[in-house]
């Protein structure tokens, strides 16, 4: 009972603290990521680009399936409430989540995200390497019976992810797209941040409004893939290894949607990588601190 009253007080002292103007403006921002999108190592950048950011792993957020924020996780300890504060998870946008980031005055979010070919490849080898079906991978709402995964051939593997799995990322895509609407929200690819992690760290410091961050950068970031827990850690492998009917499943997704989501460059890179748009991450990262190019950018309403 003492530990309740306690822990009620410590709620009603911070909600009281967060009304503070210094406090209620600090920096909070939402880190939301694509499962098997390189979602530690971008973390690791984030550290970099702040290193005084507290990092919140939030409560049931691993994988596909973990759709709500905990208000546990929102419950900032009060030693770091005049912290800027990061609450990383795999989060989509839904009314809840939106409840608890207007609560907590989240108004910045960071979306990693990664080509659909490559997840299908990457949530293969993952589910290979850890010894488990993806039934047992905590997928609400599937019904199915699970297959002998180990005993399925490589194309059927493919096809059972896109079927079950795939549905849970374009949904998700989908409504960050929609919160970019009242959201500042930044997207950020794999690519860019594996392939060009200094760069990336750099976007990462002006979208944090971090000044100066060139004055203590390493002159090189070297990635480090079993601290980043990677798989194989390569982009490009979707499209060597599903077939053309496979890839056109993933493209037919996004069809139910309409052409205010197709006709969108973030939207393209999942179906298609970067060989299926006219600028390359390279153009991307070289030009991130040019308001006038913003290849990611989401239409907002007038």
């Amino acid at each position: 009972m003492t530990k309740n009253y306690i822990k009620i007080a410590r709620m009603v002292i911070i909600d009281i603290l967060e009304k503070i103007p210094m406090i209620a403006h600090r920096n909070n921002i939402l880190y939301t990521s694509f499962p098997k999108s390189a979602s530690i190592h971008t973390l690791n950048l984030l550290k970099i680009a702040n290193k005084d950011m507290k990092i919140i792993r939030a409560k049931f957020s691993g994988g596909v399936g973990h759709n709500f924020i905990s208000s546990e996780t929102l419950n900032t300890s009060i030693s770091n409430i005049f912290k800027d504060t990061v609450i990383y998870g795999h989060f989509p946008f839904n009314q809840h989540n939106h409840s608890l980031m207007k609560l907590k005055n989240i108004n910045s979010v960071l979306v990693l995200v990664r080509s659909l070919p490559d997840i299908v490849i990457s949530y293969k080898d993952h589910i290979d390497q850890n010894n488990f079906g993806p039934l047992d991978y905590r997928i609400e709402g599937l019904k199915e019976s699970n297959p002998n995964w180990f005993q399925l051939e490589d194309k059927k593997k493919y096809d059972y992810i896109i079927k079950f799995i795939i549905p849970w990322y374009v949904r998700y895509i989908v409504s960050w797209v929609k919160a970019s609407e009242n959201y500042s929200v930044k997207f950020i690819t794999y690519e860019e941040s594996t392939l060009y992690p200094k760069k990336s760290i750099l976007s990462l410091g002006k979208f944090l409004n971090i000044h100066n961050i060139e004055d203590f950068l390493p002159k090189k970031v070297i990635v480090n893939k079993k601290e980043s827990n990677f798989n194989v850690g390569q982009n490009g492998r979707g499209f060597k290894y599903l077939s053309l009917e496979q890839l056109e499943e993933i493209k037919d997704l996004f069809h139910y949607f309409g052409s205010s989501i197709t006709d969108l460059n973030i939207v393209k890179y999942l179906i298609y990588g970067f060989a299926g748009l006219d600028f390359t991450v390279k153009d991307v990262v070289e030009n991130f601190d040019n308001n006038k190019v913003d290849y990611f950018s989401i239409p907002r309403r007038s």
